[in-house]
């Protein structure tokens, strides 16, 4: 779902930039906003996941980017764009701290072979979020009911990430 949402926004995010008024100078002056902010936020995030609870971060990044897509939805300024995309970039800090989990949980040892067994099942989100965006466009001309499945959807995946712990950290039945 993560993934979906996050590929979704990131293919069309000059068409949904001119969609809420932007000029494409503007809206290509976001996008470089948008990338610089993802590699500021990776470096961050990725730093802080080394102290911290690595799914509860997780989590509270896809909460982070579920709240900034109401900035999209309810905005057309360019500060209300600005901000979403502060909040929203956080999303990309996700997908390196994801994998260290991974490893966390279970492991170096089948960490390469886990990570390709996911793989098969992660990709399908590049490619669907994409599709099912521009699919909805070509049906209402408007991106809005994306956008708000786009909230569900980080907030479904938020509230799965915050489940989740370190196996060997869990208290032991006696």
């Amino acid at each position: 779902m993560r993934n979906a949402a996050y590929h979704a926004i990131s293919t069309h995010f000059i068409p949904l930039m001119i969609w809420k008024g932007m000029s494409p100078q503007q809206a290509t002056f976001l996008l470089s906003a948008f990338a610089f902010l993802g590699f500021v936020s990776t470096l961050l995030f990725g730093w802080l996941a080394d102290s911290m609870n690595k799914p509860r971060l997780v989590s509270l990044l896809l909460f982070t980017a579920g709240i900034s897509i109401f900035f999209l939805i309810f905005g057309s300024s360019i500060g209300y764009l600005g901000f979403f995309i502060l909040l929203f970039t956080t999303v990309e800090a996700t997908y390196p701290v994801a994998w260290a989990m991974v490893g966390d949980i279970f492991g170096r040892r089948h960490f390469a072979k886990i990570r390709g067994y996911m793989s098969v099942f992660y990709v399908w989100g590049s490619v669907l979020g994409p599709v099912l965006a521009g699919a909805i466009w070509d049906r209402w001309h408007t991106y809005e009911p994306m956008l708000w499945g786009l909230v569900v959807m980080f907030f479904l995946s938020g509230a799965f990430y915050s489940v989740l712990g370190k196996p060997w950290a869990q208290p032991k039945n006696s």
